[in-house]
């Protein structure tokens, strides 16, 4: 795997991560403004629910492949230069 291709990962990763965070603030807003109202939430409080789950696991995973890079790029500097 080349830098740039784990960086182009983990810059998706990252998109990713930004918008789930986008739509778990919206639901918040939602569940807010319904019990305001007095209206039942628990669809909201379900779908913010799952999209906290997703955003874990992509946290999990923008970890594990940035722990890769880090790996990959240490075993390369040990490289002789002619190998690289």
């Amino acid at each position: 795997m080349t830098e740039s291709y784990i960086q182009k990962q983990l810059d998706q990763i990252d998109v990713n991560i930004e918008e789930v965070e986008r739509l778990i603030g919206e639901e918040n807003e939602l569940i807010i403004l319904r019990l305001c109202r007095g209206k039942d939430t628990s669809e909201q409080k379900m779908r913010s629910a799952d999209l906290r789950l997703a955003l874990a696991e992509m946290k999990k995973t923008r970890k594990s492949t940035a722990s890769l890079s880090a790996r990959s790029d240490a075993y390369l500097n040990r490289l002789p230069s002619r190998l690289i």
